[in-house]
C-alpha cells in the first residue's frame, strides 16, 4: 500500500476535476483500502494547489443532493479515517467535500507540522471559496479535533462565513490534555530535538479502528515542535477573535484525553452564543470512529441537528 500512495502523491498530472473519468488502478486501490464509497454516486478526486503545496481533495455526490458538507480531518489523520462518516452523510443525502489538510494523509508538506495555524485556515478558505462558494444549497461544516480548530478559526475570522449555515466540532481542539505542562516544557525541549516520539493513545473503544490506526500507512509517528509551537501562538491569537452567531453543536466525549474539553468547550461558549453542547458519556476523543453504539449516537446528533432546516 506504501507504493500506491507513493505513486499517487508523485503523480504531478493528478488534478481534482468534476469531469468523469475512470479510476486508475492507485486510486481503486486506496479507496478498496480505505472502505472509500465510490460505487453509486459521483466520486471525484485529485490535486489542487495551494500555497507551495498540493491539496488532495474528494468529492462524494449523491443523487439528488440536499446540501453540501465540508467535512475535516483531525491531526495525524486524512480522509481515508473519515469513511464510516463520510458513507453515513452520502446515505442521508448530502455531499461531502473533504480535503487533506497540509502535512497530512494524500497532501503535500512537511508531515505533521506547520509554520502557523492559519494555513489551515487558509487551506479551508480556498476549498469553499473554489468549490462552494457558488452553490445555491446550504453549507455546512462537520470538523474534528484540529480540523474543528481550523473551522473555528475561519469562522470566526472570514467575513464570508456568513455562507455556513450550520458547524458541527466534534472533540474540537483549543487547547490540549495537559496544556501547562506542554507550555512549560517545549522551550527546553527545544534546545535537544525537533521533534518527539508520537505516542499513540487508546483514544477509542473500538477495538478495530486502533489497530487500523496502528498500520495505517498515512499515520505519522513524529510531533513536531514547531507544531506545537505554532498551536501554542494561535491560542493567544483566537481568544482576540470575533464571536460568530453562526449555529454551532459541540459533540464531546467525556473521557476525551487528547484535548482540554473542559477549558475548550468553555471557551467556545463564550465565541458562539447560538451553540449546543452535547456531552458524550463514554466517549472518547475520536468520535466518529467510536465503538458503534457511541457512533451511532454520535452520528444521530450529527443527522438532526444538519436536517433541522434543510
Amino acid at each position: 500500500m506504501k507504493q500506491v500512495i507513493k505513486s499517487i502523491q508523485n503523480d504531478q498530472h493528478f488534478r481534482f476535476t468534476y469531469d468523469s473519468r475512470p479510476m486508475n488502478e492507485n486510486m481503486k486501490r486506496y479507496s478498496e483500502f480505505y472502505n472509500l464509497p465510490t460505487e453509486n454516486i459521483m466520486y471525484r478526486y485529485g490535486f489542487e494547489s495551494f500555497v507551495h503545496e498540493r491539496l488532495f481533495i474528494q468529492s462524494f455526490r449523491p443523487l439528488p443532493v440536499k446540501a453540501h458538507i465540508l467535512l475535516l480531518h483531525g491531526y495525524y489523520d486524512h480522509a481515508g479515517v473519515l469513511s464510516t462518516v463520510i458513507r453515513f452523510l452520502i446515505q442521508q443525502g448530502f455531499h461531502v467535500l473533504t480535503f487533506d489538510l497540509p502535512g497530512h494523509g494524500l497532501s503535500t508538506g512537511e508531515r505533521g507540522a506547520i509554520s502557523e495555524f492559519s494555513l489551515y485556515t487558509e487551506s479551508i478558505r480556498e476549498v469553499v471559496r473554489r468549490h462552494l462558494s457558488s452553490s445555491s444549497l446550504p453549507v455546512y461544516i462537520v470538523a474534528h479535533s484540529t480540523g474543528a480548530a481550523a473551522a473555528v478559526d475561519y469562522i470566526l475570522n472570514n467575513p464570508e462565513t456568513s455562507q455556513v449555515r450550520k458547524a458541527v466540532l466534534v472533540s474540537p481542539l483549543v487547547r490540549p490534555y495537559r496544556w501547562n505542562a506542554i507550555t512549560i516544557l517545549i522551550k527546553p525541549l527545544k534546545t535537544f530535538t525537533r521533534n518527539l516520539k508520537r505516542m499513540l493513545r487508546n483514544n477509542s473503544s473500538d477495538a478495530k479502528f486502533l489497530r487500523f490506526v496502528k498500520n495505517d500507512p498515512l499515520q505519522y509517528d513524529q510531533v513536531p515542535l514547531s507544531w506545537v509551537e505554532a498551536l501554542i501562538r494561535w491560542n493567544e491569537l483566537i481568544k482576540k477573535g470575533n464571536s460568530s452567531s453562526v449555529p454551532v453543536l459541540i459533540l464531546q466525549g467525556k473521557k476525551d484525553t487528547t484535548v482540554d474539553w473542559r477549558y475548550n468547550v468553555g471557551f467556545l461558549l463564550k465565541k458562539f452564543p447560538n451553540i449546543e453542547v452535547e456531552l458524550i458519556e463514554n466517549g472518547k476523543h475520536h468520535l466518529l470512529n467510536e465503538e458503534e453504539l457511541i457512533r451511532d449516537k454520535v452520528f444521530s446528533s450529527i443527522h438532526r441537528y444538519l436536517t433541522d432546516d434543510v
